[in-house]
């Protein structure tokens, strides 16, 4: 996934596209490229347990764990993309069915991971990615008016609605969204047409669900064969969602630590003819360093000399 000082670029079209192309020619045992080659045991895994995205069929995989029944989901459509298709397909869900679902994505897929049993063969129609009242099942999925609440607050700020303080002296964030919140509540409730109110909505439409992409998203994937595949153990392209969500949980086991046991546990699982990886790769946990401590200076900027310890 690219990334710019730390921070994630979503993927683009193109580049999901030239990915599941990659796949796909993986799936049909091409591997023409030397970073193709290089991870040629890792997707051989993933065909052994499950079988990798192609062109033309949305993978799905399905497992059954100590946490509960999981659904993971490919649609190589970008982070921004899969959290409104995960949020909208689980509001979908649940209501025909009172269940509740934690939500974990990335770049390349989605999981759906619910603590009661789902019946993931069931659901998994045509019509779950139907594109009817699409705008209207995601504002509800993603409680859009919350979003559009926390928006309006810099659309507020920029129109002279709420002052930011003085310098020095500036505003909280919490108190800056008391004061934008009563307008907000305000204009919802006695003014419903403000340019205001629609550009909030416009801007979180637009820039924080992507809804143009999600649109092209759910046609592109009503055109693919639902490939679904009942697994017994994470797959290599599920892995990296479960951790995405032990990130989100609390535990007393160090990430690391928890991350490595499970790689072990699917490096067993893989055998001898499966990936291995090389014998001094190793997780890696950035520490910051501590600054060091600058030298005490004179008046006149010159380093101050210590003074050497008197022998007892």
């Amino acid at each position: 996934v690219p990334r710019w000082n730390g921070g994630r670029i979503p993927l683009s079209s193109e580049l999901a596209d030239a990915v599941v192309e990659q796949l796909g020619a993986a799936s049909r045992g091409r591997f023409e490229s030397d970073e193709m080659r290089l991870i040629e045991p890792l997707l051989r895994v993933q065909m052994d347990w499950s079988a990798l995205p192609t062109e033309t069929t949305l993978l799905a995989e399905v497992m059954k764990s100590r946490e509960g029944w999981h659904l993971f989901l490919y649609p190589f459509a970008g982070r921004h993309v899969h959290l409104g298709l995960a949020s909208l397909l689980a509001w979908r869900m649940g209501q025909q069915q009172p269940l509740t679902f934690s939500i974990a994505v990335n770049d390349y897929g989605f999981e759906l991971l619910s603590a009661t049993e789902v019946d993931w063969l069931k659901w998994l129609t045509p019509e779950l990615f139907s594109q009817k009242n699409l705008l209207q099942d995601v504002l509800a999925s993603l409680n859009a008016g919350e979003l559009a609440r926390r928006r309006f607050r810099e659309i507020a700020r920029i129109a002279g609605l709420v002052f930011s303080g003085y310098p020095g002296a500036q505003k909280s964030a919490r108190q800056l969204q008391a004061s934008s919140g009563l307008f907000f509540d305000v204009f919802r409730q006695y003014d419903p047409a403000n340019l205001l109110l629609t550009q909030a909505e416009e801007e979180v439409l637009r820039q924080e669900l992507e809804v143009e992409r999600l649109e092209q998203t759910m046609n592109r994937l009503q055109g693919r064969q639902l490939d679904i595949h009942q697994v017994r153990r994470t797959t290599p392209l599920a892995f990296p969602l479960m951790v995405e969500r032990f990130r989100e949980s609390m535990s007393s086991e160090k990430l690391a630590d928890r991350i490595r046991r499970m790689v072990a546990e699917l490096d067993k699982a893989a055998g001898p003819g499966g990936y291995q990886p090389e014998a001094n790769a190793s997780i890696m946990v950035e520490r910051e360093t501590a600054p060091k401590r600058k030298a005490r200076q004179t008046k006149d900027g010159t380093p101050r000399l210590r003074k050497p310890k008197r022998a007892p």
